[in-house]
Order: structure tokens, then C-alpha cells, then sequence
């Protein structure tokens, strides 16, 4: 592994914690987040999406990492002017089939997007306007290896959002 593969892993290994007030602010609900490690064999992948506004100007980003957190690989791009969820489910599409081409047989894959994970998941009417990218999506998820869709919240995805985050400016 590179020198970036050895550093990048641990920024999202930090723990973060999470504060919500109820209405009357008098009480606290700590939630704490973190990057939990894969088991032997399982890669663990990371997807996020950045966009100046909903639609506006939309990228992407995502990484794969082992049971070590080791960094396999990632990836990055600009969509143009879409939605979020476009954006999400875009980078969804391509890193199930960059993690196929490479030859990984077990993936988690997380993703901050509730909404996102939902569709995939779900029976999606023909005349969906997303329905071509996400049976795609499905198209790729039954082939022959293991797909896991895990929802994750934004604090515990730092590291596939930072990948997102520098790609909106479309260079």
C-alpha cells in the first residue's frame, strides 16, 4: 500500500459524537459514530455526494477499504447539475462495478443516502424517473458475489464525503 493508503483509512476511524437537543432542550441524546472494520475477506465501501444546491452542480466520491482498514481503492466525479439522490445512486452504480471489474466477491456497501438505499431495495415502478440507473444498480447487485446495503449516518462518512467534496467545481 501507498503512503496515501496507510494515512487516509484512520481519518474516518476517529470517533465522532453526535449531539441532538429534544424540543426543550433539557436533554441529550449522544449517539456515537464510527468506521467499524469488515470481517476477513468482506470489503467495507464508502460512497458520498456533494452538490452546491439541490439540483445544482453535483460530484461524487467513494473508497473501498479491507478488514484492516486499509485503503483498495476509490473514486471521484462530477455529475453536472442533478439532484442529490441522482448523484447518490450514480456513485452507487459505479463503485458496484468498479469493486466487480477488480474481482471483489464481498462487499459492504454504506451509503449516507436513506432515500438512495430505499429504491434499491425496493419494487421501483418502470416509470420512475430514476428506474434506469437503480435496475442497473440491481442488475449488478444479483450477480454472482455477495452485496450488502448498510445506511450509514453523515458523520460516521467523512472520508467518502471529503472524496466528493473537491469535485463540485467541475475541473
Amino acid at each position: 500500500m501507498g503512503k496515501l493508503g496507510l494515512s487516509l483509512p484512520y481519518y474516518s476511524l476517529h470517533l465522532d459524537v453526535v449531539v441532538h437537543l429534544s424540543r426543550d432542550a433539557t436533554q441529550k441524546l449522544i449517539r456515537q459514530v464510527k468506521w467499524i472494520p469488515p470481517l476477513n475477506n468482506i470489503i467495507r465501501a464508502n460512497v458520498g455526494d456533494s452538490s452546491v444546491s439541490n439540483p445544482g452542480r453535483s460530484s461524487f466520491g467513494g473508497l473501498m477499504r479491507n478488514h484492516n482498514g486499509e485503503w483498495m481503492l476509490g473514486l471521484s466525479g462530477f455529475c453536472g447539475i442533478t439532484s442529490c439522490l441522482t448523484t447518490e445512486l450514480y456513485v452507487i452504480f459505479h463503485g458496484l462495478r468498479i469493486a466487480c471489474d477488480v474481482g471483489h466477491m464481498n462487499i459492504i456497501r454504506e451509503s449516507d443516502s436513506r432515500m438512495a438505499l430505499d429504491l434499491i431495495m425496493s419494487y421501483i415502478q418502470p416509470y420512475h424517473p430514476r428506474a434506469p440507473l437503480i435496475n442497473q444498480i440491481v442488475q449488478l447487485q444479483h450477480r454472482d458475489w455477495i452485496v450488502n446495503f448498510h445506511h450509514t449516518l453523515r458523520q460516521g462518512n467523512k472520508c467518502a464525503a471529503s472524496f466528493s467534496s473537491g469535485c463540485c467545481s467541475g475541473s
